[in-house]
């Protein structure tokens, strides 16, 4: 595979105009990368990091609140040490440290509990429970900020028309626990559906997750980027797309 690699990244020197590359980092598939090492490529994303330096071009990495593995109650900031839990935080840690190193001209952001109108993600899923079933039980001591795609967007785009580089923490504003979210789509989403509390000790995982996922947006402060809305705005905005999308026929129900 590294050959195949190799081949493509010198077309990629010869031809590219890209001006900005992103690096899409975010994977609810948590689970999966701590069973497969291979998803780590790490040769395959160094190649790729110079190729994007040589040409120029800026590069987003986005990078997850899986790289801190913190508990505690304090926001975490861009220097706080990291100690990810699972292969999924390390492999996005290890892909920072590479970032800065081969790419400079480079933003990465970390950000969290991503959702959006394409793919999968926890509204969607907990959309589906709470008309499949009567009840639920939700985490309720991992506490962390959700983000909507619709607002990271356009963040991300007016990084990219500047010279800030750095590292950066994007999320919705204000903090919540999996619990709570998941109270907030069924009031929106008028479901019935009862949400229990449960601790994460409780609640069996294939890969460990931080209870503490709260980022200080202070670094987007300090560059004068604009803070996102509330996540609770955010939520309301995003199921009021969604129900479009399925009136339109755009999108399946989930």
């Amino acid at each position: 595979a590294a050959s195949v690699i190799d081949i493509h990244a010198k077309r990629l020197l010869r031809f590219s105009t890209v001006d900005v590359g992103i690096g899409r980092a975010v994977d609810h598939s948590v689970w999966l990368v701590g069973f497969d090492p291979m998803h780590d490529l790490r040769h395959i994303r160094d190649i790729a990091l110079l190729s994007i330096n040589k040409t120029g071009a800026k590069l987003i990495y986005i990078s997850t609140d899986y790289v801190f593995g913190a508990s505690g109650e304090q926001p975490l900031g861009i220097y706080e040490a990291k100690n990810p839990l699972n292969m999924y935080g390390e492999t996005k840690l290890s892909g920072e440290n590479s970032t800065r190193i081969l790419c400079p001209r480079s933003f990465i952001v970390r950000t969290s509990w991503v959702f959006g109108i394409n793919g999968s993600n926890f509204v969607k899923t907990m959309l589906r429970l709470g008309r499949e079933k009567e009840e639920i039980s939700v985490v309720s001591d991992q506490i962390g900020s959700p983000t909507y795609t619709a607002d990271l967007a356009p963040l991300l785009c007016d990084m990219a028309m500047t010279e800030r580089f750095g590292t950066y923490h994007a999320t919705n504003e204000g903090y919540c626990s999996w619990y709570e979210f998941a109270r907030e789509i069924m009031r929106l989403g008028h479901l019935p559906a009862k949400i229990h509390p449960v601790a994460t000790a409780d609640y069996p995982s294939p890969a460990a997750r931080p209870l503490n996922s709260r980022l200080s947006k202070e670094s987007l402060d300090e560059a004068g980027f604009p803070r996102l809305p509330h996540w609770k705005d955010a939520l309301q905005r995003y199921l009021s797309e969604l129900a479009i999308a399925e009136e339109e026929g755009v999108l399946k129900a989930f």
